[in-house]
């Protein structure tokens, strides 16, 4: 006759083994990276995954846990960014790397601070990520992009005040962003534009807006846009024998541009951040690594400084310290930028990237 054991011991026996399906097999911290794994800007993806990699592996633990690092993507989409953000929630962690694109960034940030989850960006250039954040828990290890029109703006000020200067922007956030800070930047040191129009993201050809170009007789075309759309604006002014000086931001800088635009791209100048193109870097993608991994050295060093893994403990010490990273000594203003340098001026010549003296 088979016997059972008593209601008790299967009451135990059922909270225990609940209990170690329950419980993780050790402790961990997770920290996560989002960043794009397709398309143009994978490369830059691939960058800010290693430096996180390469942060975590470095530091090991923080608060006696070992880091775990996740994965995650958005296609820069703001929609995708929120889905994402509340997986990551859901799955616990406590620092994210990223978001790369800035409408991703914004979006994902209320999810974060909802949960009390610090955000640190890599690469999220637009004010508005730091200029309208949902909480003191949003940092960017990046300059802004109006930064980045400014500076912009005064180099075509200080070199071609009296040339004729067209300004072309996408409208979006980064485009906006490049052209809202060159053009006043540009008027105060006199310069005076011929033209400056909107144009429709992903249109194949733009033949009508290099006609309208040519037609001005233009010596410089500003592009606020990206790099796909800019390397067929180029193309469609040389089809029609105009090959002005092209000056633009950091999308310029991937390949891409330069595969698109062909011999159309030879000459165009563009800002990128001071510290991201160094000795050796193709185009700028080992810059990207040193912010990630950067952004795991002030993330780590706070909570250690804190005692704590809670986000609004860390975002406080991330606040008020100063941190030595892999990019040196980085600390933080009121509204979450960093006080790295700005910007540079690169070109590319012979289909290499220069810095431009």
């Amino acid at each position: 006759m088979r016997r059972f054991p008593p209601p008790k011991t299967l009451l135990l026996a059922a909270m225990l083994a609940a209990l170690a399906v329950a419980a993780p097999a050790a402790a961990e911290v997770r920290i996560a990276v989002v960043a794009p794994s397709s398309g143009a800007f994978a490369p830059f993806g691939d960058a800010i995954r290693a430096g996180v990699a390469a942060g975590a592996a470095a530091i090991g633990e923080v608060e006696g846990e070992p880091i775990v690092v996740e994965e995650a993507e958005d296609a820069c989409d703001a929609e995708r960014a929120t889905a994402t953000a509340n997986r990551l929630v859901g799955r616990g962690v406590r620092l994210v790397v990223g978001h790369f694109c800035s409408l991703a960034s914004v979006a994902a940030a209320n999810v974060y601070a909802e949960n009390g989850i610090v955000l640190i960006t890599p690469s999220a250039a637009g004010s508005k990520v730091t200029d309208t954040r949902p909480a003191p828990m949003v940092f960017r290890i990046a300059p802004r992009i109006d930064a980045a029109g400014r500076f912009l703006g005064a180099f075509l000020g200080r070199s071609y005040r009296n040339a004729a200067v067209a300004f072309v922007g996408d409208g979006s956030t980064y485009g906006k962003g490049l052209v809202d800070g060159a053009l006043p930047a540009f008027r105060s040191r006199g310069g005076k534009p011929v033209l400056i129009e909107t144009f429709q993201a992903g249109e194949r050809s733009f033949e009508t807006l290099a006609a309208k170009l040519a037609g001005e007789g233009i010596d410089v075309l500003f592009i606020g846009g990206y790099q796909a759309d800019a390397a067929q604006i180029v193309t469609d002014l040389a089809a029609v024998g105009e090959r002005p000086t092209v000056v633009g931001g950091d999308a310029l800088m991937v390949d891409d541009y330069l595969g698109l635009a062909g011999d159309a791209a030879e000459g165009t100048v563009f800002a990128a951040p001071a510290d991201l193109i160094g000795a050796g870097d193709a185009a700028g993608f080992a810059g990207y690594a040193r912010r990630a991994q950067a952004a795991v050295e002030v993330w780590a060093a706070a909570a250690g400084e804190a005692g704590s893994l809670a986000g609004p403990d860390v975002a406080a010490e991330i606040a008020a310290g100063s941190f030595d990273t892999v990019l040196g000594e980085i600390s933080f203003d009121a509204a979450g930028d960093s006080d790295l340098p700005g910007y540079a001026l690169y070109q590319w010549r012979g289909g290499r990237i220069a810095a431009l003296r």
